[in-house]
């Protein structure tokens, strides 16, 4: 099974919603907690990890990244918006 459940791709992909099962959900949600947790520990000091999903569902994407902050508060949620325009040099 990959990762994630593709359901942002439904337009593209219709099949998705035939394939999914109840506990689907519950199963990519503890995959992708333990994917973002690997990552961060590979984080240089000061480093930024991006997450992001193919999914429109919460227990992929607001749910994994609760989590994994509740149990590493060295962690902060940042703004994306914020960060992309430090990037092209906005203030």
């Amino acid at each position: 099974m990959f990762p994630c459940s593709g359901t942002g791709t439904l337009a593209r992909n219709p099949e998705i919603k035939w394939k999914l099962k109840p506990g689907d959900l519950d199963d990519l949600h503890v995959r992708q907690v333990a994917i973002l947790r690997a990552a961060l520990g590979q984080l240089a000091p000061g480093g930024r990890a991006v997450y992001s999903t193919c999914s429109l569902e919460r227990e992929e994407n607001e749910a994994v990244v609760e989590e994994v902050l509740r149990d590493a508060p060295e962690y902060q949620l940042r703004d994306s918006r914020e960060e992309l325009g430090q990037l092209r040099g906005e203030r």
